[in-house]
């Protein structure tokens, strides 16, 4: 594998306006090495992208900003006005002032809110039940024409909350469609699909997108340079989805077809450090059960 600092010496060699800023290690076997920086933009010292090949050294592709107007470069402006670093010191200490104010705004709202409320209640002699009323009715009050806003904002956020416990409190078995461990050429390779975060129904769904995850055995993380999967009647090889990531949460997100039928299968292809790809399948067809049935496995030159 080249060193650094050739890789940063081709990238220079071909864009030589381009200032490296910092430099991302590949995640995965086989992924580039991503150089971010700039061409001179305003507010984006990483608002552009090379891609270099770690082991051949050349550029795999370019994300340039001068190229065409992007979402990074939205995303850039976003984080420049947000955090008001864009111009030094100066626009820290506006910005901090600024802060300053608003959280004084919050804290003493809250103390006017709270003497209204005490100056509008008073002495009442009302019954316990009409001032319970008048505190959990969905209108008038302290709040005045705001309390609904406030009451949908209050069941939103615990439905939120009662659909990540039951996401994260649900077993794999539950959200999950498993796929058995299997020979993948000389290793062992099984899968996960989970329909997404939040979503406990079954993954396997026409038409429906998907996240899944890949299970390596032990001992073989080191000795695969790189998977692939894709959903239908035949295995792309090298043209499915990259699966990234670390052992444990290797993973790529995939869309199945339109109409799943008997011949629609989940293929991994995977690729050792001597080029060889190796390939595996397993039935996904939702009306049978692809939950624990295998298939072929096929080594291919």
């Amino acid at each position: 594998m080249p060193e650094f600092d050739t890789l940063a010496a081709t990238v220079r060699r071909e864009l030589p306006d381009f200032d490296i800023r910092n430099v991302e290690l590949p995640e995965v076997h086989g992924a580039p090495v991503t150089f971010g920086g700039n061409t001179g933009e305003v507010f984006g010292p990483y608002l552009s992208e090379v891609y270099v090949d770690p082991y051949r050294g050349s550029i795999l592709g370019k994300h340039l900003s001068r190229d065409e107007f992007s979402f990074s470069y939205i995303r850039v402006l976003v984080d420049a006005f947000h955090f008001g670093d864009f111009a030094g010191l100066v626009s820290k200490a506006i910005w901090f002032l600024f802060g300053l104010a608003t959280t004084g705004l919050a804290l003493s709202g809250v103390i006017i809110f709270w003497k209204r409320t005490r100056r509008v209640a008073g002495p009442d002699a009302r019954p316990v039940w009409r001032r319970i009323w008048q505190v959990i009715r969905p209108w008038g009050g302290a709040m005045g024409v705001w309390k609904p806003l406030n009451l949908l904002a209050l069941v939103v956020a615990i439905a939120a909350s009662v659909m990540t416990l039951r996401f994260y409190s649900a077993s794999a078995d539950d959200r999950a469609a498993s796929y058995a461990v299997q020979d993948v050429g000389p290793w062992q390779l099984g899968a996960l699909m989970v329909a997404g975060l939040g979503d406990t129904s079954d993954p396997v769904r026409a038409g429906a997108w998907a996240m899944v995850l890949v299970r390596f055995c032990p001992d073989c993380w080191d000795d695969i340079k790189r998977v692939w999967i894709n959903v239908g009647p035949r295995s792309l090889d090298a043209k499915g989805q990259r699966v990234t990531g670390q052992p444990g949460f290797a993973r790529a997100g995939i869309k199945l077809p339109a109409q799943l039928g008997p011949d629609t299968r989940l293929w991994i292809v995977a690729e050792g450090w001597d080029g060889k790809l190796h390939r595996a399948s397993w039935p996904v067809d939702a009306k049978s059960d692809p939950r624990t049935a295998g298939g072929g496995t096929k080594t291919l030159p």
